[in-house]
Order: structure tokens, then C-alpha cells, then sequence
């Protein structure tokens, strides 16, 4: 995660109110790991969530939520999830 917010941008300030948006989308998906989409035909068991541009890849186990990936929309899941 840290080394995403590095690249989001050049600016700091920017990249650190993204880093905190996406904790409480986080601390959200905890709390209630149904809002997100199913998303099987990427991977068994994988849910998303959309936050602006970037997507939430997730899934939901007896004892947590797991996130597997935050990725740019644009990106190629289907590629990048084989």
C-alpha cells in the first residue's frame, strides 16, 4: 500500500487524503462486506468496491475481510488476475 500511495502523485498531501479515504473504505468493507459487487467471474469469491477511479478487490472469509487488490479501473482485471 505504501508504495501505491507513492506513485499515486507527485504530490504528498494528495496522495495521503487517498491513502486515508481508502482505509475507511476499508474500515467500511469490515463492517459490512455485503455492498460490494460480486465479482466471480474474476476470481472465486471476489467482491468490489469502486472508489472513484480505483476498485477494491475483496473477499470475505469465516474470520475477516481480505483485500486482494486496489487497482485503477482502467487496468485489464482479467489480465492481471490470471
Amino acid at each position: 500500500m505504501l508504495e501505491m500511495r507513492n506513485d499515486i502523485t507527485a504530490d504528498s498531501d494528495a496522495a495521503d487524503r487517498f491513502f486515508d479515504l481508502l482505509l475507511r473504505y476499508f474500515e467500511l468493507l469490515a463492517h459490512n462486506p455485503s455492498v460490494g459487487r460480486s465479482r466471480h467471474g474474476l476470481r472465486a469469491g471476489y467482491q468490489s468496491f469502486s472508489v472513484g477511479q480505483y476498485m477494491i478487490l475483496y473477499r470475505v472469509t469465516d474470520a475477516s475481510v481480505e483485500i486482494m487488490h486496489v487497482l485503477h479501473s482502467r487496468r485489464d482485471l482479467g489480465s492481471i488476475l490470471k
